[in-house]
């Protein structure tokens, strides 16, 4: 078994993975204003039809040698008429079973694969969630780099979910030390410091006497805008609002503690109001804020790490125990996408509490009916075509590397080589084409700020040592 592909065909996969999340981030942000219902149907519609119309030609036109090729083990194998066609569950050679070449995979030929076979239902599952969470951390600023920070996350599980699944292991032991210095440096490239302005406004509410709650509260503050912050929802420190009780809005405590404390510090009545208030911001906004964004990012980001190790896992499964090759997987995985997804939409839509936690804003009130037109309406198919083609040509990428080279060693590559690409990436759109997925003014000087910069160049440069070791020790 060969240990180590090809470096550059590595980095081609990652490019092209680059690219995807971001035409798909300005197809969910800008286009679809954040609409995860619109954003789940339109890519639905254009995955299932791309694979299918790309995939049926290839299976009539390429040569046998190629649609029918099947490796096990990470060897080319003989086909026959007994397992492969009759299905039956028994062990063959030339002798005892008739050889024949490899059935052609593709559309037509993966029905009959399914029936036998139903365990591939399992993809429509890891699907549903896949799409769901996915969408749900594109609506983040930060969004490219969540899903990244999910796929280093993910390649600590390969290794115990090859173990569930009963697959041999084919996994080379990877020294701790390079996860280590990996790590490090993914860690450089993913943790950003608060943009300057935000700091600035805590050492001016520090130099009016501002009272310890009012601290904490510029604390969240800093805290949250990294996460929070997008093209249509932004914090303000001097204008923010926030809800009391019975629902009226109250003016930025932060801003009203800062006049209340520089005007009337004399004024004890007053001073005990404002901490009332502000009191009430606390509760509000740790509660309803704080504690609820972090789970909706945390959440997906978990849900997402458990199903990029099953998928590398489940590519090889599938490959082994059922006998099916690229072009069969890639039928079943794409093709099939919406005989699921839109039953579980319509479903969501049904059940009133479920449909609010899962999408939010228009998606809340908005039927699946009025959403398939507004999909008609608003999609940029263009944008949505090359989006899923870049990602389905990197899943086919993807299977090749699972089932020929070492699982363990190509996905931690993979993982680190992305880590990189995308804050090159998120850098670049910032600073020549912001508007491709409507980053802010608060998000530019964020990925641009010098300190952030310096960071993950570092991180960069730990990441790449430890690509180069794991490369020279793995040939």
């Amino acid at each position: 078994m060969k240990h180590q592909p090809n470096f550059f065909l590595l980095l081609f996969s990652q490019l092209l993975s680059v690219l995807g999340d971001s035409l798909g981030q300005r197809a969910n942000r800008v286009k679809f204003k954040k609409s995860r219902k619109k954003m789940l149907i339109a890519t639905t519609i254009v995955s299932s039809i791309q694979v299918f119309v790309v995939l049926i030609i290839l299976e009539y036109t390429l040569p046998p040698s190629l649609v029918s090729r099947i490796y096990i083990n990470n060897k080319r194998i003989q086909c026959y008429q007994e397992i492969d066609y009759e299905f039956k569950d028994m062990k063959c050679t030339t002798e005892t079973c008739t050889p024949m070449e490899c059935p052609r995979g593709g559309p037509i030929t993966m029905f009959k694969l399914l029936f036998h076979e139903p365990i591939f239902l399992v993809n429509g599952v890891l699907n549903l969630l896949y799409y769901s969470t996915t969408f749900m951390l594109y609506k983040e600023p930060l969004g490219l780099i969540i899903l990244v920070l999910a796929s280093l996350t993910s390649s600590f599980l390969i290794v115990p979910i090859n173990k569930m699944f009963g697959s041999p292991s084919s996994t080379a032991p990877i020294p701790p030390y390079l996860y280590i210095l990996g790590i490090i440096g993914s860690l450089f490239c993913i943790i950003e410091r608060p943009a300057k302005e935000y700091m600035k406004e805590k050492k001016q509410a520090k130099s009016v006497g501002a009272s310890k709650l009012d601290k904490s509260e510029l604390t969240i503050n800093l805290i949250k805008q990294p996460l929070m912050s997008s093209s249509s929802d932004n914090i303000d420190f001097q204008s923010m609002s926030y809800e009391n009780e019975d629902g009226s809005k109250s003016e930025s405590a932060n801003t009203n503690n800062v006049n209340n404390i520089g005007n009337h510090s004399d004024s004890k009545g007053k001073h005990q109001g404002t901490n009332k208030k502000t009191a009430k911001f606390w509760k509000n906004f740790k509660n309803q804020e704080l504690i609820r964004h972090s789970l909706a990012i945390f959440i997906p980001y978990i849900i997402q790490a458990i199903i990029e190790a099953s998928w590398f896992v489940l590519q090889v499964y599938y490959n082994n125990y059922t006998r099916s090759n690229v072009f069969t997987y890639t039928s079943l995985d794409q093709i099939l996408l919406p005989f699921y997804i839109f039953p579980f939409i319509i479903i969501v839509d049904a059940i009133r509490p479920l449909k609010k936690c899962i999408f939010d804003g228009t998606d809340t009130e908005e039927s699946t009916i009025d959403a398939l037109k507004g999909v008609w309406k608003e999609a940029p198919w263009i944008t949505l075509f090359f989006y899923r083609f870049f990602s389905n040509t990197k899943q086919v990428i993807y299977y090749y590397l699972a089932i020929l080279y070492d699982l363990n060693s190509v996905y931690l590559q993979l993982t680190f080589i992305r880590v990189i690409l995308s804050w090159i990436a998120a850098l670049v759109l910032s600073v020549f084409i912001p508007k491709l997925i409507g980053t802010t003014a608060e998000e530019r000087n964020q990925i641009k700020s010098k300190t952030n910069i310096i960071n993950k160049s570092l991180g960069t440069i730990f990441i790449v040592i430890s690509l180069i070791i794991l490369n020279i020790t793995k040939k």
